[in-house]
């Protein structure tokens, strides 16, 4: 893919074909361009049992001897349709398979390939639905962890509507550089730029000029207001970051009198709220961390929690007998900071326990990493891209600075210099300069080079 733009692109029209309910065109454009691996179409194929579908849709991403992951997968795929054929007596069926889709496997296994032979003798009794649900986590951690699928399991959040909103800008922009702009201009095809002098009939509908003014509507039952450009009737888009009302094009918003005063919502957290971030490019979904331990993820267009997950040790048998102390004679463990990373496919969460979680999130919370990152509380974390590759970088009550692998957990560096507890990192770039500045509770703020 020539770039990120066109990776932007096709996501675009992949909402457009699922907007527009073209589910198998969605499926083809994720196969042809390998954008994008849709595990649940996976998971919908694999419980269905539709086991000749759900080896195209692999093979649009991978083959069968591009790594050990992809022969586990496939492997997995037409041992459970041998056995499938085996339970409906369909012995013509499973011989077939036997001998056209699992000899492959025999030449690195051939003890495996014996005993499956063997069922063909004996009555195999089973539940095939139940089956396919227990073979589902199998499939999905070797898909995870199968380079091939490194980029296609990242999904960005795409505001709704996308490609009718681009559309719309773009015909405001044309229409606000027409040399005589028609009051009441008409649009009759999107394959050619518009031109006022070209479109002089009366009747039609379509967009104003270019502006930045909105119009706020009245606060929908369980939702925010929808920010609709004014005027805009023929392309129905929601418009969610662009300005307030009565600011004209231009137009500095310094101004107290063009913020919004008026509370739209209020939420009941629960418990007292420690740090919070906002989701980079879904820009309704508000990450809340809180003094007892529990982050939630709110959909504040709706109003509804997302996910909600409470303080707990993912792995004892990995921490330290410090720390396993710690929580033995203090339980509770606070939220210091939630963050998201700049795509927003990852957050992490900083305890006041020590302990880093990371989390991802495309669509449905997945614990990823635990990191046993300070001694104490860990003060503050942030997110730095570096070869290509995104870093956590952390700070706490120890004195220290540290830097982590976000993809395996792994500590890559530790900064020392601190002569009381680090309260805040925060990284920067000037040209290829790589750095981050980070402050103590004695005051005093150090500059770390990290990339020259």
């Amino acid at each position: 893919m020539s770039s990120s733009s066109d990776r932007d692109l096709l996501f675009i029209l992949l909402q457009f074909l699922e907007e527009e309910g073209f589910k198998e065109s969605a499926r083809k454009l994720e196969e042809e361009s390998r954008i994008f691996f849709n595990m649940l179409h996976f998971e919908e194929l694999v419980k269905k049992g539709e086991w000749d579908e759900v080896e195209k849709y692999l093979l649009g991403f991978t083959s069968l001897d591009e790594n050990r992951f992809s022969k586990e997968v496939f492997f997995q795929i037409r041992k459970q349709k041998y056995l499938e054929a085996i339970d409906r007596k369909d012995i013509k069926k499973a011989i077939n398979i036997l001998n056209s889709e699992l000899k492959v496997f025999a030449r690195e296994d051939n003890d495996l390939y014996k005993e499956m032979a063997m069922l063909l003798t004996l009555e195999n009794i089973r539940e095939p639905e139940s089956e396919r649900n227990n073979m589902i986590d199998k499939l999905k951690n070797a898909i995870e962890s199968n380079p091939a699928f490194h980029d296609a399991l990242n999904s960005p959040a795409v505001e709704a509507s996308r490609l009718r909103t681009l559309i719309n800008q773009s015909l405001n922009w044309q229409h606000h550089h027409c040399q005589k702009p028609n009051p009441k201009p008409e649009i009759m095809t999107l394959l050619v730029d518009h031109r006022c002098e070209e479109s002089q009939l009366n009747g039609g509908q379509f967009l104003p000029p270019v502006t930045n003014q909105l119009t706020v509507d009245a606060p929908m039952p369980g939702g925010f207001p929808p920010l609709q450009a004014d005027g805009v009737n023929n392309m129905p888009v929601n418009i969610l970051h662009v300005g307030y009302g009565n600011q004209s094009q231009g137009q500095s918003s310094g101004s107290s009198d063009d913020i919004p005063m008026t509370v739209v919502m209020t939420l009941n957290q629960g418990s007292a709220i420690r740090s919070m971030d906002f989701h980079p490019v879904q820009h309704s979904l508000l990450l809340v961390g809180t003094s007892i331990g529990e982050i939630i993820i709110w959909e504040l267009r709706t109003r509804t929690r997302l996910a909600k997950r409470s303080f707990e040790i993912w792995d004892h048998r990995a921490c330290t007998l410090g720390l396993q102390s710690a929580l033995r004679n203090d339980p509770p463990a606070s939220v210091n900071r939630v963050l998201w990373s700049p795509r927003g496919s990852v957050f992490v969460v900083a305890y006041s326990k020590g302990l880093v979680h990371v989390y991802t999130y495309y669509g449905n919370l997945r614990k990823h990493v635990e990191i046993e990152a300070h001694e104490g509380s860990v003060n503050d974390i942030a997110f730095k891209n570096l070869n290509y590759r995104l870093f956590i970088i952390t700070c706490g009550e120890d004195k220290l600075i540290k830097m982590w692998d976000a993809s395996t957990g792994t500590k890559k560096y530790t900064f020392e210099g601190h002569e009381s507890s680090v309260c805040s990192v925060c990284p920067h770039q000037i040209g290829n300069i790589q750095f981050f500045f980070s402050v103590a509770t004695d005051g005093k703020i150090k500059i770390v080079l990290l990339w020259h």
